[in-house]
């Protein structure tokens, strides 16, 4: 899942009135393709950061890498992906009370492209390595401060990013909504060919050549949006924060009950990531020392593997909407609870999927189609779960709390994340297949479960998920 963590960020009621551009291309703001060309370079660089980390750090000295084990590894990973999904709830506070929304892009986005410049630096400088068994504690610090830097940009640029494209259509609507697909199309473009070129070049070509080449698409991100900004965005985002009026009204029974749903689907959310993201974590080290990888005679990239899902997301998402407008008209559109409760357990399938494969091998390694197999269908969760569940948030929060429910559902996916490293180590005491078995069972149990509350969540939502409310 490339998620955009798109917090949104509130527009101020006694705001001035912005001046947008009126030049359009294809019937949308052009400054709609200019923040998507932006952040199509933001997650090619964070995707292939994030497919390389794990392998690299516990790649061999001789290889380049590190050298640490599995279980080191797992935890700078769980961190490290946790905080990219919670820190913009905080960033979304910084644009609306600190900066404008514009230059928390520009200054987020020169952050990530600092921190990426660090990133290519650290492998490839020889001295920093201590007689070939690893770097010393100069590299390992240079390393650490680039990945904190990343983190610290991306906090400030993706809810701002977000809320530009919202201030592009003031309209709302259906066209809204269409320049919204247009903008995660660039999203998911930018995360597939990170992983494949990013991928790649640090696998394959060197360590650092990945690392450059995820600053190098930072670099043209950052270019073209500080130097056609003002053509292209008019004056939209870049008013100083003003202080917010909001209605005084308190929250009644019906506002804490939403949020309790709120709350409810949080807690699910957090077990759907630590299964999901185990992809980049345990999933990625099984890839690489436990599969045949060989597809006639080519051997798949470890990196490349990890771009399943989002092709499985292209495939289902228009499916997907196809039957729920059909099911819309019929009155039988699933609750984005239901939904949520088969996206886990899709992930429950998967792993039965890699159960399969540790248990039918013999002595041989088991083929990569196994794999391959099991990203379908977490690409099948990722479409049934991600945009529904944001838009479940987004109708069942008060609208002054919105931001903040946003960007805690965000969270929620930041702690789950960061619980992948502690299950993924389970594999260093038990097996992958039990392992497998463990993440399969749970993500059934979990399903089951949020199925047979989801009516129950439904009498607590009155009427939001069918009509939406302010």
């Amino acid at each position: 899942m490339s998620h955009s963590s798109a917090v949104t960020v509130e527009t101020p009621v006694d705001a001035p009135p912005v001046r947008p551009q009126s030049a359009t291309w294809l019937g949308h703001p052009r400054g709609m393709y200019l923040v998507a060309f932006a952040e199509l370079w933001e997650r090619f660089s964070y995707w292939g950061l994030v497919g390389l980390l794990v392998i690299f750090l516990t790649a061999s000295p001789s290889n380049g890498g590190w050298g640490w084990d599995n279980a080191r590894a797992l935890q700078l990973y769980g961190w490290y992906a946790g905080l990219a999904f919670a820190l913009p709830a905080l960033g979304a506070w910084v644009a609306n009370s600190v900066i404008s929304e514009r230059r928390c892009i520009a200054i987020g986005g020169i952050v990530i492209l600092c921190g990426h410049v660090l990133l290519a630096m650290s492998p490839s400088m020889a001295h920093w390595y201590s007689g070939g068994e690893g770097p010393n504690a100069a590299g390992t610090a240079i390393f650490l401060v680039g990945l904190a830097l990343v983190l610290l940009g991306t906090g400030l640029l993706k809810p701002a990013i977000s809320s530009i494209v919202a201030g592009l259509y003031p309209e709302s609507g259906a066209r809204r909504d269409e320049g919204f697909t247009w903008f995660f199309t660039a999203i998911y473009i930018g995360a597939a060919f990170g992983a494949i070129v990013v991928g790649y070049l640090g696998e394959r070509i060197g360590w650092h050549y990945g690392f450059g080449a995820a600053a190098i698409g930072m670099a043209l991100g950052m270019l073209a949006y500080l130097t056609k900004q003002n053509a292209w965005l008019g004056d939209i985002g870049a008013a100083a924060p003003i202080k917010r009026q909001h209605s005084a009204r308190p929250l009644t029974r019906v506002d804490w009950e939403r949020i309790g749903v709120i709350g409810v689907q949080g807690l699910f959310t957090i077990i759907y990531a630590a299964a999901f993201y185990q992809m980049f974590g345990m999933l990625a080290l099984y890839s690489r020392d436990r599969l045949d990888r060989f597809i006639g005679g080519f051997e798949v990239p470890v990196t490349w593997l990890q771009t399943v899902n989002l092709w499985s997301f292209f495939l289902c998402v228009p499916l997907l909407s196809a039957a729920w407008r059909k099911l819309s008209r019929q009155h039988r559109n699933p609750s984005a609870s239901y939904k949520l409760s088969f996206g886990i357990g899709s992930l429950a399938i998967g792993y039965l999927v890699l159960v399969a494969a540790e248990s039918g091998s013999g002595p041989d390694l088991p083929s990569v189609l196994w794999l391959i197999g099991a990203y379908v269908l977490f690409g099948l969760g990722d479409s049934l779960v991600w945009a529904n569940q944001i838009s479940l948030t987004s109708k069942l929060a008060p609208l002054r709390y919105r931001p903040l429910l946003v960007g805690g559902w965000y969270i929620c996916i930041g702690i789950g994340t960061w619980l992948t490293s502690y299950i993924g180590m389970l594999a260093e005491h038990y097996s992958f297949r039990t392992v497998f078995i463990q993440l399969a069972c749970g993500c059934a149990i979990a399903a089951l479960l949020l199925a047979l509350l989801t009516p129950l969540q439904q009498r607590f939502m009155h009427g939001a998920e069918d009509t939406g409310h302010e």
